[in-house]
C-alpha cells in the first residue's frame, strides 16, 4: 500500500487525540475528511498492487473508512495548493452544515527517480539543489516531503465543547489565473484579486497583517509576481 495512507492515518489520529477525541467520539459522526495530495508515484514501484492500495482518491476514503466517519470525503489535487484547497473546502462544508467537524490533511512523498527527472526536464528544479526564494540567484524549486493534519470546527462550537483552540480561520478563497503566458505561469492580477477578496470577506485590514507564508518557489518568474 502507498505509505501516504499510513502516514495520513497516523497524523489524523494524532490530531484527533490532540483535540480530545477518541474512537468512540468519532464513530458514525458527521465528520468530513479532506485530503490534499498530488498524484503519487508509489504505484509505479508497486506492481500488482490493487487500486485501493494506491489510488489517490483512496487517501481520504481509507481514513474515513477506518475511522467510520459519515461526513463528506474527498481527495483534492491542485498541485502545490492541494492542502490549502482542501482546507478551504472544509471551511465551506462546515459553513454549509454539511459536517460538524472536519479533518484536513496534506501529504507529499516522493519515491521514484522519474518524478525528479520529469520536474528537472520541465526546468522546475534548482540545479544547485537549493531554493533561493526571493533571491536574484533563484533558479528553481526543491521538492519537500511532509504530512500534516488538523481538526476544524466552527469556533463557537469548539469553545462550547471545551476544545483546545490553536487558531481561527478568518477567511479563505479560491480563483484561477485564466490564460497567461503558459499553463504553469502565475498571474499577479489574479493573485491580487484573490487576496483583496479574502481580506474583504474576513474584514481584515492589511495593515494588521504581521506574518505571511509565501508560495516562494524560488523561480525567476513566480517570485517577482508573488511579491
Amino acid at each position: 500500500s502507498d505509505p501516504q495512507q499510513r502516514l495520513l492515518l497516523q497524523e489524523s489520529w494524532n490530531a484527533l487525540e490532540d483535540a480530545g477525541y477518541g474512537q468512540e467520539d468519532m464513530s458514525n459522526k458527521s465528520i468530513g475528511m479532506f485530503v490534499g495530495a498530488e498524484t503519487g508515484d508509489y504505484q509505479g514501484l508497486a506492481s500488482g498492487s490493487n487500486i485501493t492500495s494506491n489510488h489517490n482518491a483512496m487517501l481520504a476514503a481509507r481514513l474515513a473508512y477506518f475511522l467510520n466517519l459519515s461526513g463528506p470525503v474527498m481527495s483534492i489535487d491542485t498541485t502545490c495548493s492541494s492542502a490549502l484547497v482542501a482546507l478551504h473546502q472544509a471551511c465551506v462544508n462546515l459553513r454549509q452544515h454539511e459536517c460538524d467537524t472536519a479533518i484536513v490533511a496534506g501529504v507529499n512523498l516522493c519515491f521514484a527517480l522519474e518524478t525528479y527527472q520529469t520536474l528537472s526536464h520541465a526546468g522546475m528544479l534548482s540545479p544547485d539543489g537549493k531554493c533561493f526564494t526571493f533571491d536574484k540567484r533563484a533558479n528553481g524549486m526543491v521538492p519537500g516531503e511532509a504530512v500534516v493534519a488538523v481538526v476544524l470546527k466552527p469556533l463557537s462550537q469548539a469553545i462550547a465543547d471545551g476544545d483546545p483552540v490553536y487558531a481561527s480561520i478568518r477567511g479563505s478563497g479560491l480563483n484561477y489565473d485564466g490564460k497567461t503566458n503558459g499553463i504553469t505561469a502565475p498571474s499577479g492580477t489574479a493573485q491580487t484579486a484573490l487576496l483583496k477578496q479574502v481580506y474583504e470577506q474576513a474584514q481584515v485590514d492589511v495593515e494588521h497583517i504581521d506574518y505571511i507564508v509565501a508560495h516562494g518557489t524560488g523561480t525567476q518568474l513566480g517570485d517577482p509576481i508573488e511579491l
